[in-house]
């Protein structure tokens, strides 16, 4: 995939002194345009029950942040690595353990840390796929945060949290009617089909 983004008149978030220079406000304000340009590549190959997908994916933003007032310099390009590992263990349980890692990001007038999580799920399927049993834990180690530093119009803003994006939980999914397509194996549409 390849795209490019051209935003005239963009919204922005930045930051700002007020006039008498004690307090800074944030708040989007309107800017000439802002560009940017992304590209990304896919694969996923089957080796038997092992069914990954490899992504990565590319993005740089252009926009002059200095003649805002902004000491945050350059824009490089920051890049996403995602491996999204599939076990088809049987046909009625799947497996998932996806990896994903992100490089210091540059965005706005925000520059964003390295984020890493992991996470894994386990699924289940019994009566014919009328009930399903999924069993999933996200952020695994408890390395997603979110850490950035906006380096505003006179002023840095910094953030570094938790967003407790750390869980485990289980799906149960009942399917009380389930229904097969009217059409699907009746020889629907075949008189048609001779009649041409």
């Amino acid at each position: 995939q390849l795209s490019y983004s051209y935003l005239k008149d963009a919204i922005l978030w930045t930051s700002v002194l007020d006039r008498d220079q004690n307090v800074s406000v944030l708040s989007n304000r309107n800017f000439d345009h802002y560009q940017s340009f992304y590209v990304s590549l896919s694969a996923s190959p089957k080796f038997g029950f092992y069914q990954p997908t490899w992504d990565i994916s590319c993005r740089r933003a252009f926009f002059d942040v200095s003649q805002y007032g902004s000491r945050l310099g350059n824009y490089k390009p920051d890049w996403t690595f995602a491996l999204k590992n599939r076990f088809a263990i049987s046909k009625t349980c799947t497996a998932t353990l996806n990896i994903n890692y992100q490089t210091r990001e540059y965005a706005e007038f925000i520059i964003s840390k390295p984020q890493f999580s992991m996470a894994a799920s386990i699924a289940k399927s019994f009566f014919s796929e009328a009930l399903t049993i999924r069993l999933y834990a996200s952020d695994i180690f408890k390395t997603y945060r979110e850490q950035w530093t906006m380096y505003g119009q006179g002023v840095d803003l910094y953030k570094d949290c938790c967003n407790y994006t750390r869980r485990v939980g289980l799906i149960v999914t009942y399917n009380l009617n389930p229904s097969r397509s009217k059409y699907k194996g009746t020889g629907a549409g075949n008189d048609e089909k001779n009649r041409l």
